[in-house]
C-alpha cells in the first residue's frame, strides 16, 4: 500500500505507451485503476471499460529491486494472450516499460489483426535519475487527488524533479497542469496559476513540442484564460498526437462550451468512452446528459461515481445535481450534505448548495455556505456566481456590482462575470454602461466600433439582457435583431438536443427573449415549460429586466405564486426533517 503511487505510476506509463499505439483502444487511467487489487469478473470488468482484452499484473519494489509481472488476457473466455515476468534493478525500469508495451502491441496485432510488425520503439522518456522518477509517480499520483492538499504536494513533488533533471519535459507539462488545477481547486490566484503554467508549458514545448500531455496542458491553460479557439487548436493536436488521450477530449468539451454545444457533448462522451470511470470525466459526462434531459442516463452515471469512488463525495454531489435541475430543491439539499459530509475539502461537493438555499430563500444559511467555499475555493467561477446570486436575490445592487467588480479582477474576461456588472448597471440605471458590456461580449469588435453577433454557446443566455438594454436605450431595431438571433439560436440548440444552459431549462432563454419582444403568450408558454422542467426560480424572472413586460400579466403573476408555494413546501420538508444546516453543524449532526 506505501508503494501505490509507484505502481501506479508504473502503470500509468504503461498505459500511455499503448494509447498512442494507432487502431488500439485503450481504457483511460482511472477506469482501468478502478479495479486493482479487486477479485472481480474478467467479463464484467472489460463490459464497463468498453475493451475485449485485458493487461493485469503486479509489481512489488525492496530496495532497488523491482519484480513486474504481467499477461493479457481475453476476457470473453480467460485465454492468456500472453505473459511474462520481469526481475530488474531499479536503473531499468524504463527498459521493462518499454518491453512489455512491446510485448503487448506484439500479442495484440498478431492475435487480433493477424499481423507481425517490426518492434518499433515507444520508450518512455526517463527522467535523469531513478529518484527524480519516483519523485515524479509521486506527483503524478498526488495531482490525480484534485484537492487542495494533494495539489500542494503535487507541486512540490513536480519542483523537486525539475530540480534534479531541469530538462524532463513530462514534469514540466505535469507542473503546468498541476498550476491550473490549483486555481479551480483551491484557493490559489488565477493570474498565479496561469503565469506560472505558461511558464512550464513553454519549457516543456522547448523540450519536446511532439508531446500529447504539452499540448492538452496548452488547452487547459487556454481555456482557462478564455482564448477558447486557440485552446480548441491546442487540444485537437494533442489528441492528432494521441487519440486516446481521454482528458484532452474532456478539456476539449470545456473549451468548446463557449464555442459549440453540440460539438462539446460529442467531446465530453468521447473522454467518457475513454475513461468511463474517471472521477472527473464521469461527473462532465452526468453534467452532458442533464444538459440534454437524459435524465435516467445521468442518474445512471452518478450512481457508478457513487459505487466507484465513494470516499470522494462526487456521486452524492452529481445526484445532488440532477435533483436540483429537476426542481426538486429538498432532495438536491440532501445529497449536497451527504457529499460535503464525505469529503468536506472538495469544493465541488458543495458550491451549489448556496444557489440551492438561494432559490429557497435561505439567505443567511446561504450566506455560511458561500463562506465556506470562498475559504476553500474563492476563485472558482460557481463560487462567485453564488456570490452574485445572493445579492441578487436581496436587490442589493451596490453590493452586487462591487462584488461583480471584484469578480472580475479573479476571473478576468469570463463572460458571466462580465454580464453579472452589466447587469448591475443596467438595474441602477446606467443603460449606456450596460450596453457597452454587454457588446464587449456578444459582438465581435469591428473596425468603428461593435461587429457581427457572437451569441452561440452559453452567451445566447444574456442575448436577452442584451436586447434589454438596447430596448431602454431606445434602439429597438438592434434589440429584435439581437433576439431573433438569440431565438434562431436556442431552437438550433433544441434540435441539437440541448434542454438545458447553465443547469437552467432553455425554456427560460426563450421565455425571456419572447418577453422583451412584448410577446406575453409565447413567453408566458415558455416559462411555463421551464417550470415542467424544474425552473424554481421565480425570485430571478421578478428581479430580471428581461421579464419587465410581464409583471402586470396575471398569468405571470399565478405561475410566480404556484412556484412560491411549491418552494414553501420543500422549505418545509427540509426544516421537519432538520436538514437546514451550516457548514459546522453539517459535519456534526446526527443525520
Amino acid at each position: 500500500q506505501d508503494q501505490e503511487y509507484f505502481t501506479d505510476g508504473i502503470s500509468e506509463e504503461l498505459l500511455n505507451v499503448l494509447a498512442r499505439v494507432p487502431d488500439f483502444h485503450v481504457a483511460g487511467r482511472t477506469s482501468s485503476f478502478a479495479f486493482k487489487g479487486e477479485e472481480q469478473d474478467l467479463r464484467k470488468i472489460a463490459e464497463m471499460l468498453g475493451v475485449e482484452n485485458i493487461l493485469e499484473g503486479s509489481v512489488r519494489k525492496s530496495g532497488d529491486r523491482i519484480r513486474i509481472t504481467a499477461q493479457l488476457v481475453k476476457a470473453d473466455d480467460g485465454f492468456h494472450l500472453w505473459s511474462e515476468t520481469y526481475d530488474r534493478t531499479l536503473d531499468d525500469i524504463f527498459a521493462v516499460q518499454d518491453e512489455i508495451a512491446q510485448a503487448v502491441v506484439v500479442a495484440l496485432r498478431a492475435t487480433l489483426l493477424g499481423e507481425e510488425p517490426a518492434t518499433a520503439r515507444m520508450a518512455v522518456t526517463p527522467a535523469g535519475n531513478t529518484e527524480a522518477y519516483d519523485l515524479y509517480l509521486r506527483a503524478k499520483f498526488q495531482m490525480h487527488k484534485r484537492t487542495p492538499e494533494s495539489l500542494k504536494r503535487a507541486l512540490n513533488y513536480y519542483e523537486q524533479v525539475i530540480e534534479m533533471d531541469p530538462d524532463y519535459a513530462p514534469a514540466w507539462s505535469g507542473l503546468a497542469v498541476a498550476w491550473e488545477l490549483s486555481s479551480m481547486y483551491s484557493d490559489v490566484a488565477p493570474d498565479v496559476s496561469h503565469a506560472e503554467a505558461e511558464k512550464a508549458i513553454q519549457r516543456a514545448m522547448e523540450l519536446d513540442d511532439q508531446d500529447a500531455d504539452t499540448w492538452a496542458a496548452l488547452g487547459l491553460l487556454l481555456t482557462d484564460t478564455r482564448q477558447f479557439h486557440e485552446a480548441e487548436a491546442a487540444l485537437l493536436k494533442a489528441i492528432e498526437l494521441n487519440p486516446n488521450h481521454a482528458m484532452a477530449h474532456n478539456w476539449l468539451g470545456g473549451a468548446l462550451a463557449v464555442l459549440d454545444r453540440r460539438r462539446r457533448t460529442e467531446a465530453f462522451k468521447r473522454a467518457f468512452e475513454l475513461d468511463p470511470l474517471d472521477l472527473v470525466i464521469l461527473s462532465n459526462y452526468v453534467s452532458t446528459m442533464l444538459d440534454s434531459g437524459n435524465t435516467n442516463e445521468a442518474r445512471k452515471a452518478a450512481e457508478i461515481l457513487e459505487e466507484i469512488h465513494p470516499e470522494t463525495g462526487y456521486g452524492a454531489s452529481n445526484l445532488g445535481h440532477l435533483a436540483y435541475q429537476e426542481g426538486r430543491l429538498d432532495d438536491a439539499v440532501s445529497w449536497y450534505l451527504k457529499a460535503y459530509r464525505t469529503a468536506p475539502e472538495r469544493i465541488n461537493n458543495f458550491v451549489l448548495l448556496p444557489h440551492v438555499l438561494v432559490d429557497l430563500n435561505q439567505i443567511e444559511l446561504a450566506d455560511s455556505w458561500l463562506r465556506q467555499a470562498e475559504t476553500l475555493a474563492p476563485n472558482s467561477t460557481s463560487t462567485l456566481w453564488g456570490r452574485h446570486r445572493w445579492h441578487l436575490r436581496q436587490d442589493d445592487l451596490a453590493a452586487l456590482e462591487a462584488h461583480a467588480r471584484a469578480s472580475l479582477e479573479k476571473q478576468p474576461g469570463f463572460p458571466p462575470i462580465v454580464f453579472s456588472v452589466a447587469l448591475a448597471r443596467m438595474l441602477r440605471g446606467d443603460i449606456t454602461s450596460a450596453v457597452e458590456l454587454y457588446e464587449s461580449k456578444i459582438r465581435e469588435p469591428g473596425p468603428e466600433g461593435p461587429g457581427e453577433l457572437t451569441i452561440g454557446g452559453f452567451r445566447v443566455v444574456f442575448g436577452s439582457a442584451y436586447a434589454a438594454a438596447l430596448m431602454q436605450a431606445g434602439r429597438t431595431a438592434e434589440a429584435m435583431e439581437v433576439t431573433n438571433a438569440a431565438i434562431a439560436e436556442l431552437q438550433q440548440q433544441q434540435d441539437q438536443g440541448i434542454r438545458y444552459l447553465l443547469r437552467n431549462s432553455i425554456y427560460r432563454a426563450l421565455a425571456a427573449n419572447f418577453a422583451v419582444r412584448g410577446e406575453r403568450e409565447r413567453a408566458l408558454a415558455a416559462l411555463r415549460q421551464s417550470v415542467a422542467d424544474g425552473d424554481r426560480a421565480s425570485w430571478w424572472w421578478k428581479a430580471q429586466p428581461v421579464f419587465a413586460s410581464l409583471r402586470d400579466d396575471l398569468g405571470f403573476i399565478t405561475l410566480v405564486e404556484e412556484v412560491e408555494a411549491d418552494v414553501a413546501r420543500q422549505r418545509a420538508r427540509l426544516e421537519e426533517q432538520g436538514l437546514l444546516l451550516t457548514p459546522e453543524q453539517a459535519l456534526t449532526a446526527d443525520l
